[in-house]
């Protein structure tokens, strides 16, 4: 059983999206997650919906035993691309 994990842009980040820089950051922070979890097997995103994404990326932990490593280096990938405090993060 997979865990989906959503990441998207808050309304106002991406309202200010358009036209910035924001809708590069963010594909080159899913690129980041793309590398790490291609590796380490431990959830699945496909590089398709990375390329194409807007506002929003989702991925899928391979079981619960990941979850705490998945989070983690989500949330380090959203600080080192400065998107911490831009976009949400939900899993369900």
């Amino acid at each position: 059983m997979s865990l989906r994990i959503t990441i998207a842009f808050i309304a106002d980040a991406q309202s200010k999206a358009a036209g910035s820089d924001l809708v590069h950051r963010f594909r080159n922070f899913g690129e980041a997650l793309y590398r790490e979890f291609r590796l380490s097997g431990h959830a699945k995103i496909s590089i398709d919906e990375i390329d194409s994404a807007t506002d929003r990326i989702e991925l899928f932990v391979n079981t619960k035993r990941h979850i705490g490593g998945v989070s983690a280096f989500i949330k380090k990938a959203l600080k080192q691309h400065n998107l911490e405090e831009l976009v949400t993060v939900t899993r369900g």
